[in-house]
C-alpha cells in the first residue's frame, strides 16, 4: 500500500508581509502591491473588496487605512495616474518580479517587491525539501516552471554532497 504525505510549503502571507518589511518596504508600498496582484486575477469590485478584508485580518496594521480608497490614492501615488479596478489592462506589468529592459521605464517599487517575494518563496521552498530529504528517501515535487528554473541550482549544489 502507498501512503503519501502532502506538504505546501507555500510561506504564510503573514510571513511574506514581515519579510517584505524587514527588507524595507513600507505597509503602504505592501498594500498596494497586493491589491495589484488581486487585480491580476479578478478585476472585480467584489473580490478587491474580499482582499482588502483578508489583507488586514493578516496584517492588523495600527493606524492603517485599508479602504479601498486608500489603495487607490496609493496606486495613483506610486504609479502616477489611476488604476481602473474593473478593467485595468497592465496590471501584471506592475507587479512583475522581471526587470525586463523594455518595460524599466515603467517599473516600479511593486516590481522590486514582487521580486524580493519570489527569493523569499524560492528559499522557503528550498529549505522545505532540505528537510524534507532529511526524513524520507524520495521525495515528488510539483512546482511552477519559474520556481523550478530559480530553486534548481540551489537543489543541484545541495545534492552534490
Amino acid at each position: 500500500m502507498l501512503f503519501l504525505k502532502l506538504h505546501f510549503p507555500e510561506p504564510t502571507n503573514k510571513a511574506l508581509y514581515n519579510y517584505l518589511l524587514a527588507r524595507g518596504f513600507s505597509r503602504e508600498q505592501i498594500f498596494v502591491w497586493d491589491f495589484l496582484r488581486t487585480l491580476t486575477q479578478h478585476n472585480q469590485h467584489k473580490y478587491v473588496e474580499l482582499f482588502l478584508e483578508k489583507f488586514k485580518e493578516v496584517t492588523n496594521w495600527e493606524d492603517f487605512d485599508y479602504s479601498l480608497k486608500h489603495a487607490m490614492e496609493l496606486c495613483e501615488q506610486i504609479l502616477g495616474r489611476p488604476v481602473d479596478i474593473e478593467n485595468e489592462p497592465n496590471v501584471t506589468d506592475f507587479t512583475d518580479p522581471i526587470p525586463w529592459e523594455d518595460k524599466r521605464n515603467i517599473q516600479t517599487v511593486l516590481n522590486r517587491i514582487s521580486e524580493s517575494s519570489s527569493v523569499f518563496r524560492d528559499r522557503k521552498i528550498v529549505s522545505d525539501i532540505v528537510e524534507a530529504l532529511k526524513t524520507h528517501k524520495r521525495i515528488f515535487i510539483v512546482y511552477g516552471a519559474s520556481h523550478a528554473v530559480m530553486q534548481e541550482p540551489a537543489l543541484r549544489k545541495l545534492l552534490e554532497k
